[in-house]
């Protein structure tokens, strides 16, 4: 799978009291994906981390060979 972060960019300023969204499009270059799942995971939790009832797993679904499918979570800082 090839993972591209749509949003944010690189280099972008976010105001640290307002959750933003992290948006990556998945997609399948290998063969086709069954049962998918994409994870957010964040090295420094004292810094980022998911907002409230947002879960870091999101359940994707099949999909097939040269397709995709995009997900998003909210993020907060710490």
């Amino acid at each position: 799978a090839n993972v591209t972060i749509k949003e944010p960019l690189n280099n972008t300023l976010k105001n640290k009291s307002i959750a933003f969204n992290v948006t990556a499009n998945i997609t399948m270059l290998g063969n086709d994906g069954i049962d998918c799942n994409a994870t957010i995971s964040f090295s420094n939790k004292g810094v980022l981390n998911i907002s409230a009832g947002e879960n870091n797993t999101h359940v994707l679904g099949n999909i097939p060979f040269e397709s995709s499918k995009i997900t998003n979570w909210s993020v907060t800082y710490a």
